[in-house]
This record gives structure tokens, C-alpha cells and sequence, in this order.
């Protein structure tokens, strides 16, 4: 394997054989160096097979406009690789350390193994990633790093693919920044491997797959969406989240939804359900002045809701089936406004005694399982929400002499109603 280097520090093209200094354009067997000191670009202006790459000086950039498949090692210690529009890098391991910087501008990473950072630092800026992909941080060992800062960058990422062992961290704060599963004609699934994380800081981000049968993203991963400035959406077919999220503005508007991990919000935090079928078997809560709301057709719980702290949960026009928990305490507050809650025989709904339980809008809220209210608590019907007597004297009962196992005169106490406008109070029996 001979050793092929840039001759000078002058833009050129990779074709032109007086550029280099053998005085031949490198080979399949190559091992190719850039390292003349100086400020140039070297174009992929061909196809082209090599053995391996490296890049070492810090003014240097190679803009990679055409195929490129390095059978070893690309080791990047400065300068700048750039992935244009019709380059694709297939093969081997990219080394980035130093100053160097892997950036993707419309080209095609094509099973490759990444250590250490892959950028998206263009305006408008796009990468592929095509038969998979490896992460690893630094000399290979930890996680490795993707940052997306340009304005409205796009990381797509074709079939079925997992991403893993590494932080995606969005900074981009003009323009919405794309993460997306494509499938060209068949199922595109892109899995967030539980050793990932995305953060997001910047500004809006869309998280979407192809949106046809048989296309989802599945999080097993970590996503934190910690800036207050932009809608952090998620849509397409199907999303399945099995690791955790936190939300400050999220909008999950995938045709289906499924929550087996845990989602929050954060202080002032929302979180909205549109999807046309969601269902919850994890944890879904509003801690903190939060608020989650239940917007689309079909919500079915089999895990836990909570809201505390003068948050709320929403169900606005959803068939809202409960068969797990529903826990809402420290003046958070249960609204159900129009469409219907089924509460079954195994769901709860437990309010401590500063909460508030609304009914509004047209909504029907039916009981099979158990509604539990602490003294104090209030409970709001408005504008035709309906509740039948009997579970209304069930709660009231509930309230006014406590669980029949467990009687207590600190049970003894009445319960606040509001209805059409007006508080009516209903006091303990004498």
C-alpha cells in the first residue's frame, strides 16, 4: 500500500493527477494523506476506492461530491470532511479527534463507524445514513456525539436502522431541525437504541417517519426537550416510546401512539396527545404547573397519570378509556371536556383534598372502578357535563364517611360542587 499526499496548498480537484505528489491519482490500494499546511479545498470531482485517509491540517477541507469507499481507517485529526450533495462515504471507521470536523451537506454516510463527532453545522444542511451506522466517542471508547446546529437541518436516516450509543444534541434556534425515518417503498423503522439521547435546545424539531403502513419511530433511549422556544413534534405513522421522555413543548401527532416507558413535563411544561390512537401502559405525569393534554380520538390507559403541584390533565373530546391510574393531588386538576371517560372496573381516579375533578363541554364520565375523593376536593360540572347519581352520591358518600373498612370522623366533611356556575356544598350527614 504506497502513500499518496496532496502536493500543495491549492485548491484542486481529486482527478488531476499534477495535484498530487506521485504525480497520480490515488488508487484502490492508497493510503491517501492531506496535510500540506495552508487554507484549500480538495473536490471529490470522481468516484473513487481507497485503502485509507488522513487529514491532518487544520486549513484544509475535502469536499466529497462523489463516491468515496475507504476500506480502512479515515483518521481526521484537523481540517474539515464535508459530505456534499452526491458524495457518499461507504465503508470503514472515521476517526474524528483535535479540531477536525465530519460534516454532512447533502451526502450519504453508508455503513460506516463514526469515532467521535458528526455535524450538521450548514444552513438547510442535510445527511443520509444508509445500511446502518456505528457510534463511539474519541478513540473509540464512549458515547459518541451528533450535533445539529445548522439552521434547519435534516438528519435522515433510510430502512430499518437503530441509532445508539451516542448524544444528538440540537442547537439550531432559526429553523426546525429534522430527524427522520425514510422508506423508500417499505417499512422505515428507526429504533433510538436505549443508549441514546437527544437534546434539544435550540429551536423546533421535527421527529417523523415516513407516515406510511409499517413505518415508526421506537425511543429506548433518553429524549429531553429542554427549550422553551420551540414545538418539539413528533409525527407519521406510529411512535413507541419505551425509555423516557421530558417535555417542555411537545406534540406527539403520529397516527399512533404507544408510552410503555415514562413522559413529564417540565415547570410550565405541555405536552399534547393528537394521535388518532394512543395508548399508555407506562407513566405519563404533570408535575409542576405542567400540562398534558389528551386531544385525539382514542386514549386508552393501562398505566399511570398523575398531576400535582397545580397541573393539569386534559381529555378534550377523547374516548377516554381508564383501566389503570389516575392520581391528581396538590391543587391539580382532571378536566374532561366533551367526548366520554370510561373509567372500568379496573381504573382509579384518587383526588387528594386540594384538587379539582371538571366535567365540561358535553362530557360524560362513567364509573365501574373507583373514583376516590379526600375531603376538600372539588368537583366542577359545566356546560351539559354529566355525571349519573349515582356515582355522584358514590362520591359523596365516599367523602362524607369515608371507606367503609376504614372509618374515620376526620372523614366527616363536605364536598365542594360546582355546577352551571354556582358552588352548591354538600355537608356530612348530622
Amino acid at each position: 500500500m504506497g502513500t499518496v499526499s496532496w502536493a500543495e496548498a491549492v485548491s484542486g480537484n481529486w482527478s488531476d493527477a499534477a495535484d498530487w505528489k506521485t504525480g497520480k491519482v490515488p488508487g484502490e490500494s492508497s493510503a491517501v494523506r492531506i496535510a500540506v499546511p495552508g487554507t484549500y479545498t480538495l473536490t471529490l470531482d470522481v468516484p473513487a476506492t481507497i485503502a485509507s485517509l488522513a487529514i491532518s491540517d487544520t486549513g484544509a477541507t475535502f469536499d466529497i461530491s462523489n463516491p468515496l469507499t475507504v476500506s480502512g481507517i479515515t483518521n481526521l485529526t484537523g481540517g474539515t470532511m464535508e459530505v456534499a450533495v452526491g458524495g457518499t462515504i461507504t465503508g470503514g471507521t472515521i476517526e474524528v479527534g483535535g479540531d477536525a470536523r465530519l460534516d454532512g451537506d447533502g451526502g450519504t454516510l453508508a455503513g460506516v463507524t463514526v469515532d467521535g463527532a458528526l455535524g450538521l453545522n450548514a444552513t438547510d444542511g442535510s445527511l443520509t445514513i444508509a445500511d446502518g451506522i456505528t457510534f463511539d466517542g474519541v478513540d473509540g471508547t464512549g458515547p459518541g456525539a451528533i450535533n445539529l446546529s445548522g439552521n434547519g437541518a435534516s438528519l435522515m436516516v433510510e430502512g430499518t436502522t437503530t441509532l445508539d450509543n451516542a448524544t444528538i444534541t440540537i442547537s439550531s434556534n432559526l429553523a426546525t431541525t429534522t430527524l427522520a425515518a425514510e422508506g423508500d417503498g417499505t417499512p422505515a423503522i428507526l429504533t433510538l437504541g436505549s443508549s441514546l439521547s437527544i437534546v434539544d435546545s435550540g429551536g423546533g424539531v421535527l421527529l417523523t417517519d415516513g407516515g406510511d403502513a409499517g413505518d415508526g419511530i421506537v425511543n429506548l433511549g433518553t429524549i429531553t426537550d429542554a427549550n422553551a422556544g420551540g414545538l418539539f413534534e413528533i409525527d407519521g405513522n406510529s411512535f413507541t416510546n419505551d425509555g423516557s421522555m421530558t417535555a417542555y413543548e411537545v406534540d406527539i401527532d403520529s397516527d399512533n401512539a404507544f408510552n410503555s416507558g415514562n413522559i413529564s413535563v417540565f415547570v410550565f411544561g405541555l405536552l399534547e396527545l393528537n394521535s388518532e390512537s394512543a395508548t399508555n401502559s407506562g407513566g405519563i405525569s404533570a408535575p409542576e404547573y405542567g400540562t398534558v393534554a389528551f386531544n385525539g380520538t382514542n386514549f386508552t390507559n393501562t398505566g399511570d397519570l398523575a398531576a400535582s403541584d397545580a397541573s393539569t390533565l386534559e381529555a378534550n373530546g377523547a374516548n377516554f378509556t381508564n383501566s389503570g391510574s389516575v392520581t391528581v393531588s396538590d391543587t391539580g386538576v382532571l378536566e374532561i371536556n366533551g367526548g366520554s371517560f370510561d373509567n372500568t372496573d379496573s381504573g382509579s381516579l384518587t383526588f387528594d383534598s386540594t384538587s379539582t375533578l371538571e366535567i365540561a363541554n358535553g362530557a360524560t364520565l362513567t364509573n365501574a372502578g373507583t373514583i376516590n375523593f379526600a375531603n376538600g376536593a372539588t368537583l366542577e360540572l359545566s356546560n351539559d357535563g354529566t355525571l349519573t347519581t349515582a356515582q355522584l352520591l358514590a362520591i359523596v358518600q365516599y367523602v362524607a364517611s369515608g371507606p367503609r373498612s376504614q372509618p374515620s370522623s376526620s372523614m366527616m366533611a363536605p364536598i365542594s360542587i360546582t355546577a352551571a356556575r354556582h358552588s352548591t356544598s354538600v355537608p356530612a350527614p348530622a
